[in-house]
């Protein structure tokens, strides 16, 4: 892979949702996108990968779609959503370009660690590799679910599938819905996502991200949780794949 296009770790947003502006905190969404380049997060596309043809097969399509000579324009045709919705009544970290950094603190630089690292607030020289291994590490989800008013009221839905090992499913009591698992309960809607889910092509190894994304949304009306976190992979996949332009459809929010 040529070194400009590097995937980055995972870019994460948090909601937090209120019943009124007056009231308490009444529900938590967390966010992460998998192999998120800041560059295009705060700048939009990349010209210089939109040209290279060894990533990018439809230039012309990307320029139509997300193209802007206005960096904050440009930002803003590929993450709509973020810059016109979330920024504005929200907080943000990670600007490189104008000294914001926000650095991991585990040496290991790739999705493991850095998800343990995330949910743990440190880092651990034991959590090594992207292995199916149990994570040892109590996470803040597993915290928050071993509150009474909490209990059975926290969710999480991921396109890959170490999640149910890093989250530690089995100890923590958290429902995680990741991969092939099937959803709770035999509602129409259900039955039919869990039967496209088990029908879909895998063209990245894992089920799409849309259907993670259909999963979480119809979990959450259905059941309630407070708190949901939700875990993308496309990004970091379509990257390290060197798929420019599909990295950049995936990300498209």
């Amino acid at each position: 892979m040529n070194r400009f296009f590097i995937p980055g770790f995972v870019f994460c947003f948090i909601f937090v949702l209120k019943a009124s502006a007056q009231s308490k905190t009444e529900n938590l969404v967390i966010v992460t996108l998998d192999g998120m380049r800041w560059q295009e997060i705060f700048g939009g596309v990349d010209s210089a990968i939109l040209n290279d043809k060894n990533f990018t097969r439809d230039s012309s399509g990307m320029y139509t779609k997300f193209w802007d000579n206005d960096i904050y324009e440009r930002r803003k045709q590929l993450f709509p959503f973020f810059w016109n919705t979330v920024v504005r009544n929200g907080q943000l970290y990670g600007n490189r370009w104008i000294g914001n950094e926000v650095n991991n603190a585990n040496r290991y630089k790739f999705s493991y660690p850095g998800y343990n690292e995330i949910f743990t607030g440190y880092p651990d020289t034991a959590v090594n590799s992207n292995d199916k291994i149990l994570n040892k590490n109590i996470n803040v989800l597993e915290f928050i679910n071993k509150q009474n008013i909490y209990k059975n009221k926290v969710a999480a839905f991921s396109t890959w599938d170490v999640f149910t090992y890093i989250l530690n499913r089995w100890r923590s009591g958290i429902y995680v819905n990741s991969e092939t698992d099937s959803l709770p309960y035999t509602t129409d809607k259900f039955r039919l996502i869990d039967d496209i889910e088990s029908l879909t092509t895998r063209p990245i190894g894992v089920r799409p991200d849309v259907l993670t994304y259909i999963a979480a949304r119809e979990y959450m009306k259905e059941m309630k949780p407070k708190v949901l976190y939700i875990a993308f992979d496309e990004t970091d996949d379509l990257a390290y794949a060197g798929m420019y332009d599909l990295y950049l459809g995936s990300a498209f929010a």
